[in-house]
């Protein structure tokens, strides 16, 4: 299961990345997406159902959004959710619902009208201040959410065949009482340590080393005092990023995608709204209380030491995909400068405020120009990059040198003077140098003179020419005389700690008090307080908690950082003691994160079994 990521679950951000992960897998809702219709370069596809390029940025696109208005960043980037994993999340997540609706066919399975009609009836979003449905109301949610009538009933109907599918799956799961037991003893045992720590910078100074001993430190180092081998690399990338300002869009071509994209350019109604999230009821009713008094939102949360966030603008479906709660008392209670709340939700407890609202309406051609044009652009760079790689390749067989050939296609040849990890002269990474994985491998095995052939990357092609190779060079003492002399030092402060930390765990092991242990080794001791194993701690090295949990009552351990060694002696081990409702929502956790397993296995099985493939190509990230 997911235990390795669970286990880092120890800030509100990662708790928080957790529940937009979850949201990320769920499969339903993307219907509209996914067409049995050919498509030009797709990037999933599970038997004859296609998923394009697009429409995976697209969905990536919104799950950033989501986690940026969550998370309460700005600043969190496409490229920060890249490294997060999300990318493959979202396509993993349309890959499933692909694999689910061939199935649903395959397996002849059936959502009648009559169906459909009775969960529309029980949709309480659907019902009127008596509680029945109202037609009226179904028709202007459904519009406010950016969809047709028709739209929503296809959509719903896929949804309730991979209900069938998925349904009996959820239902049958039961997780045993010994897994139960054992995931408790592993997640919520304590353990309390007798921990000494030792400063490194508290061992005393030492004199500066003759010069027969920093000679034999310098030798027996020669490798850290090696400068690596640095090369000067001339290339030509051929990525969707470099041949962009080659494209270029006419405005009848971007008229003409606009009209026929109109349909789909509903824009729901969006509502703006600032809230307080706190961690408890009670701070949310005292904030109430100065509400009632009369106090601002602002105003009561500055009160109370917290801050107001704008959510940004959304529609009720991304709202939704938020916390259902939310949306209910944003989009259906929430009058004009209203504070709502205290409303809980899986992060906590809010109190909100709607400070604007924006009616459904069709996206003018002007608001969507830029967004239309950039999508038409990266359509076409897909093909460009292929089309000129050949160019730049059919040149260079030609007798063309590097330059020539770039030239020949209006690019230019970029120069990178780098060692084998990317870093340059100074120590710092190439700002330009691309990310290429195989770039810097062909790179270092080309000889010097020699150029590359063209090759193709994760993100498109390149082809080099290595001008200069500067040798891995042992620097001359000389150039380096204080800086060697700093490191010896540091190494031999740090030797003279760890064997002062050494001592200290065999006096903890000789069964002496924390106090004894510590008394002539100019160090600090304390008792921890009771420790999870998902605890964390600043001042410990990340491995010293995990350690811990390897031993016996006892047992010491030594660990260290960068400025201190750590001797720590497990003093007791403390049994789970859980109230009931921890207990019930623990086995909610473990059936849900079961479930989510036998999920991920039958859709990985649903794929196998009608095929379905994921090019990587033309999800190109540029």
């Amino acid at each position: 299961m997911l235990d390795a990521f669970r286990r880092s679950v120890s800030s509100w951000m990662t708790k928080i990345l957790f529940v937009i992960l979850i949201l990320s897998f769920s499969i339903w809702g993307v219907a509209d997406h996914i067409t049995r219709q050919p498509s030009e370069r797709p990037a999933i596809t599970v038997g004859d159902v296609t998923i394009s390029a697009k429409i995976v940025q697209e969905e990536f696109n919104r799950d950033v959004t989501r986690l940026r208005t969550i998370l309460d960043k700005l600043s969190f980037t496409a490229e920060d959710a890249h490294r997060l994993g999300f990318m493959q999340r979202t396509i993993n997540r349309l890959a499933v619902t692909a694999a689910l609706d061939v199935a649903a066919r395959a397996y002849h399975l059936r959502a009648p009208d009559e169906l459909l009609a009775k969960s529309i009836s029980r949709n309480t979003n659907f019902h009127d201040a008596t509680g029945n449905f109202n037609r009226t109301l179904f028709q202007h949610t459904v519009a406010a959410q950016g969809q047709s009538e028709e739209v929503y009933l296809r959509d719903l109907r896929q949804r309730l065949l991979r209900v069938q599918l998925s349904d009996p799956l959820i239902h049958a799961v039961t997780v045993p009482e010994t897994s139960i037991e054992h995931f408790k003893q592993h997640r919520y045992e304590r353990r309390v340590a007798e921990i000494v720590t030792l400063p490194i910078v508290a061992v005393p100074v030492f004199p500066p080393p003759d010069s027969v001993t920093l000679e034999a430190f310098y030798k027996d180092n020669a490798a850290t005092f090696t400068a690596p081998e640095y090369r000067t690399i001339s290339a030509i990338l051929l990525t969707r990023a470099t041949v962009a300002p080659l494209v270029s869009i006419a405005d009848d071509v971007v008229q003409r995608a606009y009209d026929e994209s109109r349909p789909t350019l509903r824009i729901p109604e969006t509502r703006t709204v600032e809230h307080v999230l706190l961690a408890s009821r009670e701070q949310a009713e005292s904030m109430r209380r100065l509400l009632i008094k009369g106090l601002s939102l602002t105003q009561a949360a500055d009160a109370l030491a917290h801050h107001v966030t704008p959510l940004g603008r959304l529609n009720r479906a991304e709202m939704e995909k938020i916390e259902p709660a939310l949306a209910e008392a944003v989009f259906t209670k929430a009058p004009l400068d209203t504070v709502l709340g205290p409303i809980k939700s899986a992060f906590g407890w809010h109190l909100m405020r709607v400070t604007a609202t924006f009616p459904a309406g069709i996206a003018s051609l002007a608001l969507v120009r830029d967004q239309i044009q950039e999508d038409l652009i990266a359509e076409k760079t897909g093909d460009v990059v292929y089309d000129l790689s050949g160019k730049v390749e059919d040149a260079i067989n030609g007798g063309a040198s590097l330059e020539e050939a770039a030239q020949h296609v209006g690019l230019s040849v970029s120069v990178f003077s780098v060692d084998k990890s990317g870093l340059g002269r100074d120590g710092r990474i190439v700002p330009p140098l691309p990310s290429m994985r195989e770039f810097l491998a062909v790179a270092f095995t080309t000889k010097e003179g020699s150029q590359s052939i063209m090759t193709e990357s994760d993100s498109g092609f390149f082809v080099l020419r290595v001008d200069r190779v500067l040798p891995a060079m042992l620097l001359p003492m000389k150039d380096i005389s204080q800086e060697l002399i700093d490191k010896w030092a540091m190494t031999q402060s740090r030797n003279t700690a760890r064997q002062k930390a050494e001592n200290v765990e065999k006096l903890l092991r000789g069964g002496l008090s924390l106090q004894e242990a510590a008394l002539d080794y100019s160090s600090s001791f304390h008792v921890s307080k009771p420790l999870l194993r998902t605890d964390g701690d600043e001042q410990l090295p990340p491995t010293f908690i995990t350690r811990l949990f390897r031993l016996a009552v006892g047992e010491t351990l030594v660990d260290e950082n960068a400025e201190s060694f750590f001797v720590g002696r497990l003093q007791s081990i403390r049994a789970p003691v859980l109230d009931a409702s921890t207990l019930v929502d623990m086995k909610r956790e473990m059936t849900k994160q079961y479930t989510e397993d036998i999920l991920a296995q039958f859709a990985a099985a649903v794929g196998r079994e009608f095929n379905a493939t994921i090019n990587s190509r033309a999800l190109e990230v540029p």
